[in-house]
């Protein structure tokens, strides 16, 4: 407790609200130490039993402490169960800490192919450099909503009716009918083409693919249904324990809307606005 800012200040105020007596420093220290080895014993063993059930990654945080008083008196300290594994800056003590994460997790016999984490990318490329490994990044949920969010703001500036709540379908410009297009016309072409999850109209997107001069886009999408075999069998994509697999080989896969998001960024790159053409589009 006293490691983590909640001192006897803290805890004397919390004890007197309830009308009990408050406890000294030294106390708090005595009873702290006569629990923790208990508490971090259970701690381990409940981290190695969830980590072989689970076989994923567990978080396995471990706090520090910096312990130099005895230094600037220049006295031997008292023998002591030392929390400081942790020498280098403030600013590098969380790449420290993935690396050591990920370090006891291999050695515990798990293999690691991907981390879900900030979009702070430090502590992910010092891992595979010092670990010698290959992993894969993906934004946790709570970063993928911000940078969603971030985006679709920065849509609604430039495009003002977006924050009009009123019906504006009457104000929706109509699909141009069919025409023959020629080399003359100066706009971008872009092809695209879907795979789903079956042949009906309410099947899900699992990949979307566009392709233009000198520009392409390639995303694999999470479903939430379940790709048929038949499905399956053409375009050779199954989706099973939250993993995508094309051809029997693991692919990165993202949420539909972060997707899609970076789909309408990838169609915002053109000074002018594209002309979309569907690979067998028509029934869809």
């Amino acid at each position: 407790m006293l490691h983590v800012g909640l001192g006897e200040t803290q805890l004397s105020n919390l004890l007197a609200s309830v009308n009990l007596h408050y406890i000294s420093g030294s106390g708090l220290k005595t009873k702290e130490e006569e629990v923790g080895a208990a508490f971090e014993s259970y701690a381990e063993e409940s981290m190695i039993k969830y980590l072989n059930l689970e076989y994923n990654l567990q978080e396995n945080t471990h706090g520090f402490l910096t312990f130099d008083v005895a230094k600037r008196k220049s006295i031997v300290p008292k023998d002591h169960k030392c929390r400081k594994n942790h020498t280098g800056s403030a600013k590098g003590l969380e790449p420290a800490l993935v690396v050591d994460m990920i370090k006891d997790v291999i050695d515990k016999g798990v293999n690691i192919k991907e981390i879900a984490g900030d979009d702070d990318t430090t502590g992910f490329q010092r891992a595979q450099n010092v670990l010698k490994i290959k992993l894969r990044k993906r934004s946790d949920k709570n970063h993928i909503k911000k940078n969603i969010s971030k985006q679709l703001y920065a849509i609604k500036n430039k495009y003002k009716v977006l924050s009009q709540r009123e019906d504006i379908t009457d104000q929706l410009e109509e699909i141009p009918p069919w025409k023959q297009m020629t080399a003359e016309e100066n706009f971008p072409i872009i092809v695209f083409d879907l795979e789903t999850t079956g042949l009906s109209r309410q099947s899900d997107i699992v990949k979307i693919a566009a392709v233009t001069e000198n520009e392409t886009f390639s995303a694999y999408v999470i479903p939430s249904k379940k790709i048929t075999p038949q499905a399956s069998d053409i375009t050779k994509l199954a989706f099973f324990d939250g993993q995508m697999y094309y051809d029997e080989v693991p692919v990165e896969s993202s949420p539909p809307f972060e997707v899609f998001t970076n789909l309408i960024a990838f169609l915002y790159k053109f000074s002018s606005k594209p002309t979309l053409v569907g690979h067998n589009i028509k029934n869809f």
